[in-house]
């Protein structure tokens, strides 16, 4: 699970596993949001929950290269997942072979570094 984006409910629920067994996962190079915020965010990774973002990656060992931040959609009301220009995002995923060649709009998929999301911006 790389180069996401998870935007969380007002449940601030991100990620919820119940299994106690997963082995092999890869989960890095993602951008989580919430609205409670990094504190306010709940993460359930093989049946233990996390009350925040820190607690689940010094846990996990998951999403060491992965960001908390507004990833800046531009609406929430359809929704619109085309990034803003000022996204943290842009160039922040890695270019994984799997990724396409094209992003939601049929444009070229890697044009610097992947954006994290279905959204290529430049």
């Amino acid at each position: 699970i790389e180069n996401n984006i998870f935007y969380a409910t007002s449940q601030n629920l991100l990620i919820a596993n119940p299994f106690s067994q997963n082995t092999g996962n890869a989960v890095d190079h993602n951008l989580y949001f919430a609205p409670a915020g990094e504190t306010g965010s709940t993460w359930q990774w093989k049946r233990v929950t996390y009350k925040n973002f820190a607690a689940y990656q010094a846990a996990t060992g998951n999403d060491a290269h992965s960001l908390f931040a507004d990833p800046q959609l531009s609406s929430l009301s359809a929704p619109d997942l085309h990034l803003l220009g000022t996204s943290p995002a842009i160039d922040a995923g890695e270019p994984l072979a799997v990724v396409g060649d094209f992003d939601i709009d049929g444009e070229a998929r890697v044009q610097n570094r992947v954006e994290l999301g279905a959204d290529e911006v430049r």
